[in-house]
């Protein structure tokens, strides 16, 4: 995803107000969310596909939209088991084994994009996975919840790149990362997540033996600070580009929007200089392991 910008042609019909625009995206409006729900079809698939893809990117838009009328839930803190570090963007938890163990996965990638601060907003959020079993209530309710887009996915035509499907959203963990790391560092994680997209484009392969954690958070930071016009637009747009019914998470912007809608928090837990350095230690071996995973490929591709 590109950064959006704005321009002044063809104000909203709702309102009057500059419509924003991104390439190859249509222009909606940022007040009242005009036409962000406009999915065109996809010029090489064909219309059983189309009208498939349609309505469940409809669907899940509405239902990311209810996350902002969604209340707080009360507050829990579990721990997991195991925690496992991975060279990905990503975080998630699971619980596994015939005695069940939960395990906190975190992407090495994902924390070097992050602030100490923001690494306290996604471990709250993982954790208030665990805390409400959400995979627990998956294995009750994924067959309600996927029947039908397992069908659709046996039945639909060929198409050029498959549609990833997951279980639908779950909302009720969102009160952790405010209450954790405070709103301020929570927000700014959500605005990472959408900026995801542009951040694999930004990372350099060939950087000094040692330095890798250093040299890709320094890169990325310096990506992310030179973006804050933009945010608001890359929010919004994620709400498009990311609707789906069978998402694992509600799109970055409506995340956003509803932890701005709540009332401001301070950070329960604040991550002092000491614990700063003792995380990137534990980073580091891995961004060295990451850095040397892509100069192989380099070589081998």
């Amino acid at each position: 995803m590109t950064a959006a910008t704005t321009t002044v042609q063809n104000g909203c019909p709702r309102c009057g107000t500059t419509l924003t625009t991104a390439p190859e995206q249509a222009p909606w409006c940022a007040a009242f969310e005009w036409n962000l729900d406009n999915f065109p079809p996809d010029e090489h698939a064909n219309w059983i596909w189309n009208r498939i893809d349609r309505a469940n990117r409809r669907t899940g838009f509405a239902s990311d939209r209810l996350l902002t009328l969604s209340t707080d839930p009360e507050p829990l803190r579990p721990t997991p088991d195991v925690v496992l570090f991975t060279l990905g963007w990503d975080a998630f938890v699971t619980v596994t084994g015939p005695r069940p163990r939960r395990v906190l996965v975190l992407g090495a990638q994902l924390l070097l994009a992050l602030r100490a601060e923001e690494v306290v907003a996604l471990l709250g959020h993982e954790l208030g996975h665990l805390a409400y079993a959400d995979n627990r209530r998956l294995l009750l309710t994924m067959p309600a919840r996927l029947t039908f887009g397992r069908l659709s996915e046996l039945l639909r035509p060929p198409r050029v790149s498959a549609q990833e499907l997951g279980p639908s959203p779950e909302l009720i963990w969102l009160t952790l990362w405010q209450l954790t790391a405070g709103t301020t560092p929570a927000l700014r994680m959500i605005d990472t997540l959408a900026t995801l997209p542009l951040l694999p484009g930004y990372v350099q392969h060939h950087v000094p033996k040692g330095d890798a954690a250093t040299t890709r958070r320094r890169m990325l930071r310096a990506v992310q600070d030179r973006e804050p016009a933009t945010a608001p637009a890359r929010r919004q747009l994620s709400i498009r580009t990311q609707a789906s019914l069978f998402a694992s998470h509600p799109a970055p912007g409506r995340r956003h929007e509803w932890l701005d809608g709540r009332p401001h928090r301070e950070a329960a837990v604040v991550v002092t200089e000491t614990e700063s350095d003792l995380l990137e230690r534990e980073v580091t071996p891995y961004a060295e392991a990451l850095h040397r995973t892509m100069l192989k490929q380099i070589v081998h591709d």
